[in-house]
């Protein structure tokens, strides 16, 4: 998915690249995109512009409700300025839902207009424009007669299709005895193999989300591969890729663990069913089948260097058991959507006497990563651009602090970049309050620790939340407000805080809460500071409930 500032401010090159791609319909969305594009924003900038009138006309209600209570001609323009209130929050409103109508209205368009291709890439409309590029090992024919590829392995009692079409219909297999032996020894000979280039060997699962299919292939690839699970969020793999990509899903890769090899197994599903010829009879191109799959996720400035790696691997793996292969270079017409560059690596077979595709290797740029929102942070930590750009249109940043959710790591690094998070939360819940649970203050300290000031830790845990849902009478202590109210007091010592995963951040300074009042009612008080002397305490204290029967004290 290319990013919409990219499409906004290189239309044409955007479309001329649709053209190179023979997708000459989808020129249109290219100028629709970027119209709601523009009118997002300018909802975006009226939307920011009523959150501040709305930040001073809340003072000022406030202000003229203490007012009001000395001189009452001040009422009607309170009154006025409430209106005024909210007339703003109801076009507030809505504007965040023209907002996200928009948001993902652009989002679906964007998913569908093609990755930008690298400029290496021939141009042509289908298969047939591909390119060969060098060929590996040479391409001989035996003097002798070559069986189909199923009679040999009839010949050995090592395949039953007709027994799978009974149980599961056409394109699927039974490999028995020795020719299933050999089939294991071939994926584990694969495996090895990378494992020996130092990939991490990995077996990751075989049905995945429909956000991560979304996030690894275009919709048409996934209308036509794709099994999905009836009544379930989940599709049987096409490609064990899709779900060892998937792993990184929403997540901050620290860039000193980049590149991150991966090299997998597993048993691949597909709609497809090779029935082109009489050479992709048997068990080629069917339902079922099995792949060892490898996948680098590695910097930008890195994905050429890696591209280039993998096919040679690729072709490497065929010449050590001495396969005669090529390498195809595909054309734009021939790349899937998601895809910058891409090449086919190709087996001669001696008794079709061509060559057809046994691996293909592709660079998919940032598209998979942009739709996954897989994002590294570098070896300074500094921030990606990305996040400041989310900011400056708008997106609100909340530490919800969770279980998983909080690493001093990426907290510290943020911080000393002053972005600093709007509003500071928990995900304290009623299911989960005895445990294991951060309450806010905990959270609140922490930014403590990290050198926030105590007046915008304060803030963030009251005004800000407030204001972000739409609730400006509440988190002020502006004259006419609600008395609600939290006393705090800030513990000076050594103390020593924790993050998700069992790091340690020493602060000089801890949040506790002493009193609370909700509405001018004490609610909370474990220093019964609001209580009298227990000796003093009105003759109610001394009244067992439920009787009449009064307590003395001891002579």
């Amino acid at each position: 998915m290319l990013d919409i500032k990219f499409v906004r401010d290189n239309p044409e090159a955007v479309k001329e690249n649709i053209r190179k791609k023979f997708q000459n319909a989808k020129l249109p969305l290219v100028d629709e995109v970027i119209a709601l594009d523009a009118e997002k924003r300018a909802a975006m900038n009226e939307a920011n512009d009523l959150r501040a009138q709305r930040n001073q006309l809340s003072k000022r209600v406030g202000m003229l409700m203490g007012q009001a209570k000395k001189d009452p001609s001040k009422l009607a323009e309170a009154e006025e300025a409430k209106a005024q209130v909210k007339a703003n929050a109801d076009r507030l409103a809505q504007l965040e839902e023209m907002e996200g109508r928009l948001t993902q209205q652009i989002t679906k368009i964007m998913m569908v207009i093609p990755q930008m291709i690298d400029p290496s890439v021939p141009i042509g409309p289908d298969d047939s424009h591909n390119v060969e590029v060098q060929r590996f090992g040479e391409a001989k024919l035996p003097e002798f007669d070559i069986p189909y590829h199923t009679e040999i392995m009839e010949r050995f009692d090592g395949i039953d299709m007709d027994a799978a079409g009974r149980v599961s219909g056409n394109g699927f297999y039974y490999l028995m005895g020795d020719i299933a032996r050999l089939h294991e020894a071939v994926l584990a000979y694969g495996r090895d193999f990378m494992i020996d280039k130092g990939f991490t060997y990995c077996i990751p699962p075989f049905m995945i989300h429909g956000n991560v299919v979304e996030g690894v292939m275009s919709q048409t690839d996934m209308d036509a591969m794709m099994y999905k699970i009836e009544g379930e969020d989940l599709y049987l793999i096409g490609t064990s890729e899709h779900s060892m990509i998937g792993k990184f899903i929403d997540q901050i890769v620290p860039a000193e663990s980049l590149p991150q090899t991966l090299t997998s197994y597993s048993p691949c599903f597909r709609k497809e069913k090779g029935a082109h010829g009489i050479e992709e009879r048997g068990i080629y191109r069917i339902h079922q089948f099995e792949k060892q799959e490898m996948i680098v996720v590695c910097k930008p400035e890195d994905s050429k260097k890696w591209y280039e790696q993998l096919w040679r691997y690729s072709v490497e793996l065929f010449r050590s058991l001495d396969i005669p292969v090529r390498q195809l270079e595909c054309c734009s017409g021939d790349l899937a959507d998601l895809k910058c560059k891409s090449c086919d690596i190709e087996a001669w077979s001696p008794r079709q006497q061509k060559y057809f595709e046994v691996c293909s290797c592709s660079n998919l740029g940032d598209a998979q990563a942009r739709r996954l929102k897989i994002r590294y942070k570098d070896e300074n930590g500094r921030m990606q651009p990305y996040m400041l750009a989310e900011r400056e249109r708008g997106v609100h940043f909340d530490v919800g602090h969770g279980s998983g959710s909080f690493w001093f790591r990426q907290a510290v690094g943020c911080f000393n970049q002053g972005f600093w998070p709007d509003t500071i939360s928990t995900d304290l819940h009623h299911q989960n309050v005895t445990g294991p649970a951060i309450d806010l203050l905990y959270v609140a300290s922490k930014f403590l620790a990290m050198g926030m000031p105590l007046q915008d830790v304060l803030y963030r845990v009251t005004r800000a939340p407030a204001l972000s849902i739409h609730r400006p009478e509440l988190g002020t202590l502006d004259v006419g407000a609600c008395a609600d109210i939290a006393v705090l007091r800030n513990r000076e010592g050594k103390f020593g805080y924790m993050d998700c995963g069992g790091a340690r951040l020493t602060g000089e300074g801890k949040l506790e809460c002493v009193a609370t009042l909700r509405e001018g009612e004490v609610v909370f008080d474990p220093e019964a500071r609001s209580m009298p002397d227990w000796q003093n305490a009105p003759a109610p204290y001394w009244t067992a409930p439920g009787t009449t029967r009064s307590w003395t004290l001891w002579k």
